[in-house]
Parts: C-alpha cells; structure tokens; sequence
C-alpha cells in the first residue's frame, strides 16, 4: 500500500493520492494502528498515527472523501476529454471550418475564397501569357492565403486557448 504524494499542476495526480485512500481506507488504518503500536522512539509519528487513525473512523470524513474521490474523478475524465478535443480539433478544425464557412458564404452569395495579396510579378511579352498559367498562379496563390490564413490566425487562436486552459490540460 502507498500513500500517494500530492502535485499541484496534474488533476490526475489528485485523484490518485485520494483513490489510495478511498480504495485502502480499511488497510490504511490497519497499518495507522500497527505503527502507533510499534513507533516507541518517535512520540510524533506515534501522534501523527493516532490522529489519521481518529480521521478515518469519522463517517462525515469517509463521506467526505468518497464525494472527494468522485468529483475529482468526474474533473479528471472532463479535462481529458477536452484537452483530446481541443487537439482533434487543432489537427483538422481547419478544414471543416473552411467547409461550413464555404457553405454560409455560398448561402450569402460571397465567394468562397481568400482574398489574394497583390503579388509582384514582372511584366509579360504578349506571347507569354497563356491562360492555364495564369489560373495556375491565382491557384497557387489562393492556397498561400489560405495557409497563411490558418498559421496566422486560426493556430494562433486555438494555442490561446490551449494556453489558456488550466495547466493540467496543457499536459
């Protein structure tokens, strides 16, 4: 049996320092007993087991860590649950955003495209300029913004809110 120690940053350390309890409580006492017994040299220790033993033959504290164990389990499966979430949605929010926004934009009668940055280019002799080239290039550039898009404003925004979660989630 051990006794779990306590880490500020983790709810599922929390919850496996109270379920040591929760699940142990009669052998925790056994062995809060045996030690009160046998720890002659040291009057604290010999105390400090006397009190827990008191603690965990006091039903409202029993009670007490039950409920306890059970919110923090609830919370543990929660932030679980939303941290996957969240990252599900980090790796492909993106391009069902873009489906939805298409749809809507379609609906309103907008055109489903990133507007395209001015680009630089050099002038074209008359016989240069054929028309697949060209709509090659607005492709292209068509899919830059749309990148550019999603670095520079859809990651930045779910990495807000990753980082403004609790730093359980973040981990």
């Amino acid at each position: 049996m051990a006794v779990k120690s306590l880490c500020n940053t983790h709810w599922e350390s929390r919850i496996k320092s109270v379920k040591a309890i929760r699940y142990q409580a009669p052998q925790l006492k056994k062995a809060l007993l045996k030690l009160h017994r046998t720890s002659n040299d040291d009057p604290k220790t010999k105390s400090d087991a006397k009190s827990l033993v008191a603690a965990l033959q006091n039903f409202e504290f029993l009670v007490g860590m039950v409920i306890w164990h059970d919110v923090l389990f609830t919370i543990n499966m929660v932030t679980k649950k939303l941290q996957s979430t969240i990252v599900d949605y980090r790796n492909d929010g993106f391009a069902s955003s873009l489906i939805i926004t298409k749809s809507i934009a379609s609906d309103m009668g907008i055109g489903p495209a990133f507007p395209v940055k001015r680009r630089v280019t050099r002038t074209r002799q008359f016989d240069e300029n054929s028309d697949n080239e060209e709509n090659d290039q607005n492709e292209e550039a068509q899919a830059v913004e749309e990148e550019s898009f999603r670095l520079k404003y859809f990651l930045v925004m779910i990495d807000v809110a990753i980082a403004s979660q609790p730093t359980d989630l973040r981990n």
